[in-house]
């Protein structure tokens, strides 16, 4: 799942019903796996309220790096739940939760070959 271009969740929308910018990847046997989707954005956290005042005191910005979701899941495994942040977002380093690792950042490509989908 992924915020929208509006950097919110779907869950943040007061009212709405339905589900949005979340999918169900199945993976093969060998555990590969591919998706398509709308590529993310970085979006800025509230910075009003306490969590405002504790970035501003810190001088860190309010900015998330955009990132897409993941819950992996496998009989007999503990589930994961995890971000894949694209190499290209601003503010990877600084995200104001510490949420960027190096090892979750990685490249995107854009794939119009519907044989490579």
């Amino acid at each position: 799942w992924q915020a929208d271009g509006d950097g919110l969740y779907d869950v943040q929308y007061p009212g709405r019903p339905e589900i949005n910018d979340r999918a169900r990847i199945v993976a093969a046997p060998d555990g590969r796996f591919s998706f398509r989707g709308v590529l993310p954005v970085a979006y800025p956290i509230p910075s009003d309220g306490p969590i405002g005042g504790f970035l501003s005191a810190l001088g860190r910005h309010p900015h998330r790096s955009a990132h897409i979701h993941f819950t992996l899941t496998a009989p007999g495994y503990d589930d994961l739940t995890t971000a894949l942040y694209p190499a290209h977002s601003p503010f990877l380093g600084t995200d104001p939760v510490f949420a960027t690792k190096k090892s979750l950042v990685t490249p995107l490509r854009e794939e119009r070959d519907p044989q490579r989908w």
